[in-house]
């Protein structure tokens, strides 16, 4: 805002005023001034204080045309000098109410441009359901993949990484399976299933987490088959269908009670849940195979002393 050039702080006299029409055209130079300083006023803030500069009581600008220009005015001055200043007055009180009309006004619009709905817009499409808990399970998963440095292609291949361990590690596990007792090739896929989840868990080697992929598959492979060949061979042929539907059913709970509790232990990258089931499917193949080992010397001992007439074979040293 420009100042008058202190005009309005000298008396008439100083500024050689001696006719009324010199009145007029220093009450028009200063009506300009006025308009062009109002016209700059764009914020509640600047109105404030343009508002204060022209009309504050003590040294607003039309107080000091009062005090400097009216009371000093000779009589033939006077006369002209009220007749400008009630003018100026009017058209200054006017403006700055009008000023601050068109100040509010563009704030509203502002905040209804804000709150404004946009129709050209598409519309927000909310899902209906949740996905399925295990969808989520893989969901973090693929982060944790992503947080390794893969990449979308990259997530994909893993899958079918994963897949291709398990088709071809499934037939070679099931012929091991049919040499040696289930149990202990079961209980080797769990090592494959601890060593892929405790590897994934902990690694953000990218190179590693293509290993401990193929590492998941080869548990796929020694435990889905031989699992269900193992189910098999516990009862008779009359209760194969019924032991087999136990057997899923059973894996489908436990599949379901392992979203949720992966849900909800689920950390902010998703770690913890990993090493967890790593740790404790180590520990299952620890003790399946210790009982596969066990098992298969009691009945080496067993078939060893029928062949002895009952009794146990001695060992030499």
């Amino acid at each position: 805002m420009s100042a008058p050039d202190n005009k309005t702080g000298l008396p008439l006299v100083r500024l050689g005023i001696t006719k009324p029409e010199e009145v007029a055209q220093l009450f028009a130079d200063l009506r300009g001034r006025f308009d062009a300083d109002c016209a700059s006023v764009k914020d509640e803030s600047s109105w404030k204080q343009f508002r204060d500069a022209w009309l504050g009581r003590k040294s607003g600008m039309l107080t000091q045309v009062t005090e400097n220009w009216l009371k000093p005015a000779t009589a033939e001055l006077k006369r002209a000098v009220g007749q400008e200043l009630n003018k100026l007055r009017a058209h200054v009180e006017s403006k700055i109410e009008e000023r601050r009309a068109v100040i509010e006004a563009g704030a509203d619009e502002a905040a209804l441009a804000r709150e404004r709905v946009d129709l050209s817009l598409p519309g927000v499409i909310r899902p209906v359901g949740t996905h399925h808990l295990i969808r989520q399970v893989f969901k973090e998963i693929e982060d944790i993949f992503f947080s390794i440095g893969f990449s979308v292609v990259e997530v994909i291949l893993a899958y079918v990484t994963y897949n291709v361990v398990y088709a071809v590690s499934s037939y070679p596990a099931g012929l091991l399976a049919d040499r040696i007792p289930r149990p202990a090739v079961f209980g080797v896929g769990l090592v494959f299933f601890a060593i892929g989840y405790t590897g994934l868990g902990l690694t953000t080697d990218t190179a590693a987490a293509w290993l401990l992929i193929g590492a998941y598959g080869l548990f796929t492979g020694c435990t889905d088959g031989v699992g269900k060949a193992w189910i098999s061979s516990l009862v008779g042929s009359d209760l194969q269908a019924s032991a087999q539907g136990v057997f899923q059913g059973a894996g489908g709970f436990a599949v379901l009670a392992a979203g949720l509790w992966a849900g909800f232990l689920w950390g902010a990258d998703g770690r913890l849940p990993l090493l967890i089931s790593g740790i404790v499917g180590g520990v299952f193949a620890m003790g399946m195979l210790a009982a596969a080992i066990y098992g298969r010397s009691g009945t080496a001992t067993s078939t060893s002393s029928s062949a002895n007439g009952g009794a146990p074979t001695p060992t030499t040293e």
